[in-house]
């Protein structure tokens, strides 16, 4: 008999960690080796290797893992400014006008334009202003026209930006999936449906 879990236990953080720590040990990801390449053949991780398509395991490459918190990435260096940006808060670009610091390049760029610049784009609606034309049309989409473009397949949640999409799969249902696997010992299968 299969046990189900309720969706609320992972909105809490504590069990969140938990169910988290619980996967790295699974798929024997380490804290001290951020650079993880996966394998599509099998859910073998090969460390250190820089280029794709030299897997030790023989499958092609699928990508990189952050060991910190699971999110895979094709390109190398998208890994390392998520880590640098997220996991340990770096802040390596700084606006030479007034110090500031930055996580992306194109946080500062956007800075400069808008602070030091004073180039906007407007808002037609409410007459909000922001640094990009892109950040105009999504705050357009999301605040004006309530724009929910982003259906999850799994529930009927809906959500305004692909990010909280994401972000919801990862936290909702990729882990109940693994957490009952878990708690029948399947940890073949949960190891499996990780990605």
């Amino acid at each position: 008999k299969e046990r189900t879990l309720p969706t609320d236990l992972f909105r809490t953080g504590e069990a969140m960690r938990e169910v988290v720590m619980e996967m790295k040990n699974l798929l024997g990801v380490s804290e001290a080796s951020p650079t993880k390449k996966l394998s599509t053949s099998e859910m073998t991780v090969d460390v250190g290797s820089s280029e794709p398509g030299d897997s030790e395991s023989g499958g092609s490459f699928s990508g990189w893992l952050c060991s910190f918190c699971g999110t895979k990435f094709t390109r190398k260096y998208d890994m390392y400014r998520h880590i640098r940006g997220i996991h340990e808060d770096q802040r390596p670009y700084e606006c030479k006008l007034c110090n500031r610091q930055f996580k992306q390049r194109s946080h500062l760029n956007a800075h400069i334009k808008v602070v030091h610049e004073k180039i906007t784009f407007e808002c037609s609606y409410c007459d909000k202003k922001f640094g990009t034309k892109s950040n105009l049309k999504k705050h357009t989409r999301v605040v004006h026209f309530k724009e929910r473009a982003f259906q999850c397949s799994l529930c009927d949640a809906s959500f305004f930006q692909n990010f909280d999409h994401q972000r919801h799969v990862k936290s909702v249902h990729q882990l109940e999936r693994i957490a009952i696997h878990m708690l029948c010992n399947d940890t073949d299968n949960a190891r499996a449906r990780v990605w």
